[in-house]
């Protein structure tokens, strides 16, 4: 095997590990970052299978020529499979999570949560950055004070997000995800407005 395809393509896995890694850690934000490690890992493979074919069809080894081409063969099949799984899954959460909003949110709320959202319901459009944080507590990431983002429980995949621009507070988005979503209103609900 040519010795920078085998180099690249491990390289391309390790970088495919560690994004998936990055989005699994980091929450639904990160969506993005893991499309692109399914992307990179499968690139590396079929990288290092089209080497290996090369190089066995170079050496005349018809055996193992035919072999590595139904490696190929059923790695694209298993890849078509497995990207069909993932569109259906990340449908199924999509619609879980933006079909819930309303009073359908409020009803799939624990305690923890509902006690967050009497603390949302005090947040009114134009309000500073340090009064939003008096109420919230500190965020968990800043994105530079316009979009400060707790996370619920500790949980990446369950966050509440408020937007600022130069008059303050502009509108409060809280997502779980395979759960609920939406926006806050004043006094309103989660999915009601996106505005305060």
């Amino acid at each position: 095997m040519p010795k920078w395809k085998a180099i690249l393509g491990v390289a391309m896995a390790v970088g495919g590990l560690v994004m998936a890694l990055n989005a699994f850690v980091s929450g639904p934000h990160a969506f993005g970052a893991g499309v692109a490690a399914v992307v990179s890992m499968c690139g590396a493979g079929a990288l290092l299978v089209w080497a290996g074919v090369k190089v066995a069809h170079d050496s005349g080894d018809a055996v193992r020529v035919g072999f590595l081409r139904r490696l190929v063969r059923w790695g694209f099949i298993a890849i078509v499979v497995l990207l069909i799984l993932l569109l259906s899954v990340v449908a199924f959460v999509g619609v879980q999570t933006f079909r819930n909003r309303g009073e359908a949110a409020i009803s799939r709320m624990n305690g923890s949560e509902l006690k967050l959202l009497s603390r949302l319901n005090q947040i009114k459009k134009g309000m500073s950055y340090d009064d939003t944080v008096s109420i919230l507590g500190k965020p968990d990431r800043d994105a530079s004070g316009l979009r400060p983002s707790w996370r619920v429980n500790g949980n990446p995949w369950n966050q509440v997000a408020v937007y600022f621009d130069g008059q303050g507070a502009r509108n409060v988005r809280w997502m779980s995800i395979g759960r609920f979503g939406g926006g806050q209103g004043a006094g309103g609900r989660p999915g009601s407005t996106l505005d305060i």
